[in-house]
């Protein structure tokens, strides 16, 4: 569940590539678990970049950070599922 209207524009998937994206997963990771090819898990994060208006995954997981994120459970990112530089970073810019 996102609480900005940048985050509304995204249809399910890509709801659900970005809550994979967001906790440090790799397209090669996350096909296999939404049942897509990596191919299409890098075209679904491009257009999640694109309709966010940010240019990379590092900077779509910080955008999320920063925009209040929540699963579609309503939960907030847990930190122990950030990649870990990430983390550093984040807690640094806190």
């Amino acid at each position: 569940m996102f609480s900005y209207p940048q985050f509304s524009t995204l249809t399910p998937s890509e709801t659900q590539v970005l809550e994979l994206v967001a906790i440090g997963l790799r397209d090669r990771e996350i096909a296999p678990r939404l049942g897509l090819d990596e191919e299409t898990v890098r075209a679904v994060a491009e257009t999640i970049c694109f309709k966010l208006g940010v240019s990379g995954r590092f900077a779509l997981v910080i955008e999320t950070l920063r925009l209040d994120w929540k699963s579609s459970e309503g939960n907030a990112l847990p930190r122990e599922k950030l990649p870990r530089i990430l983390a550093l970073d984040v807690a640094f810019s806190i």
